[in-house]
């Protein structure tokens, strides 16, 4: 079995050109080489050309029909010749590969178990209910798993599933569809009348990874039954050993379903991250409405309704590994195919294809306007045809035998007999995917393989247009501002497939049915020279910039030779190639696999004529133009130092200013520093001032409280001790007059009664306590009048 697909791919090399005057392009300061001009573009459709994808506001049918102006005629989109061009300068130019899916791929191959680890994993996978918050949380709650074989299904519901899915019965499974949940869910639902899937289990003995259960009407255990896809009949194989009875002969294919227990388990629900929710969408193609699967649609459509959907995952306590709809469900790479190229092609400085059409970036002032504008290509001569139906399905890039760089024998037999994939050891991508123009249209269905009854596609998957008949004629211009010589080359050289006069371009919907075949021609406008001397300037600049990688020579390179092997019109019509330049059927994706068969580049396949490609190299302007060079070189090293010396004054003067600036602060710090000390002292002097307060109202509180004490006190000698207390208290204060009285007094009283007379006599006693005491309190003179009255 030979592989073979209506496209093929041009090798993206691991190295990537990018021009070293990137970072000074600029629309208001022109390049010392820099020109502006204009370029007159004629498009001859060679086959039938349609661009387009809105319907006619005339017709009411889903027909297709390209913009038209408002005068009603017709038009192809600048964008569209852009979008053409650009990719070719990319290969041309050894630019970065772009727009390469962040997403991993999905694989489910159950006949390399090295690559689908699930299958000696199966004892891992669980069963639980996705559900969805409201805010978009998704969370898989864990529940208990059994199986149950479809004659159990059939013995207690009397459905048909045995009788539907074994060799020769009711389901086709050749068609997709055929093989979904859903088409058994709507058959299971049919025979039963309901679409309560929920009934009581009973284990029964049987084993396996999971027990087995049948259906009971009593009893048991509480449970849904859970239906899944039938990717291939059942039947009985005489050769395959019974796992029960450990005899040859046993059932094949897929027989069994499962039940989801209603009792939860002890498990802690697993919240299903964003990685891991975007990988389960990449596998069920939820990005593309016209490939998503069936089964998803309809699980999509209850989860969004708050219903709970039946998945199956694996888990690493409560870190989700993967999960999906099946037991053996796709399992994502480890890498996504943006993993797979070199670090040069992660750069994120600009290629020569942004340099010229401009880029957008995530990162501030990192975009870069565009110095090349596309106008819109309006139809002068030719005609629609008639309305042709075509299936325009978008290819899916997981089948790695083609999508993954394999090496391949003259034979077309996969070297070593193992396929490199997305998490092979230094696997990379297969390249730049491009449709040969050798194709022919012959007919609506070209490239697409009839079903086993000679049916074409699906009447729902095709695509109803009315193109432009061959011979067709457009007009079109194409502006660019400050571009340098090389650059100018560049564009031309893209646009001509560098001067090669067999090679075409193919544009708009239908390439691989051989439609967009186009020839395009240029006028060159405005410029100091003509066409060659651009494009020899160009292909000397790459020429050299191979040589300082230590690449092939840049014409001779193998990037090149694929993309003008697709482009070149000489292998047009040659029988070998056309037979190579078919889609393959279903089944032959899975024999090209068991064949161990690979995609050979498109320059090998037999038939191919190969070409020496003619370059523009001119003796005579060859050393001016390394003298140019040297002298851009030049101008670009005193620019730098200009702007290093630019920078350094800036720096100088934003130091200044700084100085400036942290003066004012210091002297405003000052200011606030003074404010806050005046503040403080003046805090100071008020808690002074209270303290003071506080200390006299304390003493006079004491003073007051001795005469109180004088009053009460009855015994000479404690009337001492309320003067000790008050001299150590007071500090020497005097008594108030209420209290001198008191004493008077009491001296009389203790005098009357002639109790330590010697202390009243005399007042010239030097020893007397009392002497002391009524001297402190009342002063001398007041004293000596007391003891006065007191010897009367």
């Amino acid at each position: 079995m030979k592989a073979k697909a209506p496209y093929n791919f041009v090798p993206v090399s691991d190295k990537v050109y990018l021009p070293d005057w990137a970072e000074h392009v600029a629309h208001d300061l022109p390049f010392e080489d820099g020109e502006s001009g204009y370029i007159d573009l004629t498009i001859t459709a060679e086959s039938p050309l349609f661009v387009g994808g809105k319907s006619n506001r005339e017709n009411t049918s889903d027909a297709l029909d390209f913009p038209r102006d408002a005068q009603g005629n017709i038009f192809i989109p600048g964008t569209s010749i852009k979008g053409m061009t650009r990719n070719v300068l990319e290969i041309l130019s050894f630019g970065k590969m772009k727009g390469v899916s962040k997403v991993k791929n999905h694989v489910r191959d159950f006949r390399n178990k090295e690559l689908y680890k699930l299958l000696d994993k199966m004892r891992d996978i669980r069963a639980g209910w996705l559900t969805a918050d409201d805010g978009g949380q998704w969370k898989i709650e864990p529940c208990k798993l059994g199986r149950i074989g479809h004659d159990a299904i059939d013995d207690y519901l009397k459905t048909e599933l045995v009788e539907s899915y074994k060799k020769e019965g009711k389901v086709k499974l050749n068609s997709e569809k055929n093989r979904t949940a859903k088409a058994k869910y709507a058959l299971v639902e049919e025979a039963i009348h309901t679409s309560s899937l929920k009934f009581s289990f009973s284990k029964i003995e049987k084993s396996g990874i999971h027990p087995f259960f049948e259906m009971v009407s009593s009893g048991g255990e509480r449970g849904t039954l859970v239906l899944t896809g039938q990717p291939s009949h059942r039947w009985f194989n005489p050769r395959k050993k019974n796992p029960f009875t450990n005899k040859l002969g046993a059932k094949d294919g897929k027989f069994y379903e499962f039940v989801f227990f209603d009792k939860a388990l002890d498990n802690d629900v697993i919240k299903v991250y964003d990685d891991k929710k975007n990988d389960f969408l990449q596998a069920y193609y939820n990005h593309d409405s016209s490939n998503i699967s069936e089964d998803w649609k309809m699980w999509r459509e209850k989860l969004q309704k708050g219903e709970k959907v039946p998945v199956f995952f694996r888990a690493d306590g409560k870190n989700l590994k993967d999960f999906g709809l099946s037991f053996l469900y796709k399992m994502p790479y480890n890498n996504a195919p943006v993993d797979l190229l070199s670090n040069d092609h992660k750069n994120k400085d600009f290629d020569l294809s942004e340099v010229l059409f401009g880029a957008l970036s995530d990162e501030k002032n990192r975009s870069l306007k565009g110095r090349v504008q596309f106008g819109h290509a309006l139809l002068k001569n030719g005609k629609q045809g008639e309305q042709i139906s075509v299936l325009l399905a978008g290819p899916r890039s997981t089948y790695y035998p083609f999508y993954i760089k394999q090496e391949v024998t003259e034979e077309g037999k996969v070297m070593k007999g193992t396929y490199a994939h997305f998490d092979s050891a230094k696997a990379s991508l297969s390249g730049w995917k491009r449709y040969p123009v050798a194709n022919t249209l012959k007919k609506e269905y070209r490239g697409h393989v009839a079903d086993q009854k000679g049916k074409g596609p699906n009447e729902k998957m095709l695509s109803r247009l009315r193109p432009l008949q061959s011979g067709a004629s457009l007009k079109s211009r194409v502006y660019f501002h400050n571009l340098r010589t090389v650059e100018i080359g560049a564009l031309l050289s893209a646009l001509t497939f560098h001067g090669q006069a067999n090679c075409r371009h193919q544009l708009g919907m239908g390439k691989p049915l051989g439609m967009g075949k186009i020839k395009l021609e240029t006028n060159l406008n405005g410029c100091q020279h003509d066409a060659d001397f651009y494009m020899s300037v160009f292909e000397n600049e790459m020429e050299l910039w191979a040589q300082d990688k230590h690449l092939k020579t840049w014409l001779a390179s193998e990037q090149l030779h694929e993309l003008f092997a697709m482009a070149s019109i000489n292998n047009e019509g040659i029988q070998p190639i056309e037979e190579q330049l078919q889609y393959m059927a279903l089944k032959d994706f899975v024999e090209v696999k068991n064949a161990k068969a690979g995609l050979p580049r498109f320059s090998r396949l037999e038939g191919v004529q190969t070409q020496s490609l003619s370059g523009f190299k001119r003796p005579d302007w060859q050393k001016q133009y390394e003298e140019q060079r040297t002298v851009f070189a030049a101008n670009l090293a005193n620019y730098e130092n200009e702007k290093e010396q630019h920078t350094e004054r800036a720096d100088e003067k934003a130091n200044l200013e700084r100085q400036k600036i942290e003066e004012k602060e210091q002297k405003k710090q000052a200011r606030i520093n003074a404010i806050e000390a005046a503040e403080q002292e003046r805090r100071d002097k008020l808690e002074a001032a209270e303290i003071e307060r506080q200390k006299e109202k304390r003493a006079a509180n004491l003073v007051a409280g001795v005469a109180s004490d004088i009053k009460a006190c009855k015994d000479y000698k404690k009337l001492q001790g309320f003067f000790r207390r008050f001299q150590d208290t007071t500090k020497g204060e005097q008594l108030p007059a209420d209290a001198i009285d008191a004493l008077q007094e009491k001296l009389q009283v203790f005098n009357g009664i002639k109790r330590n007379k010697k202390e009243f006599e005399s007042f010239e006693n030097p020893h007397s306590v009392w002497q002391k005491m009524v001297i402190h309190w009342v002063g001398e003179e007041k004293a000596k009048e007391m003891y006065t009255k007191l010897n009367q």
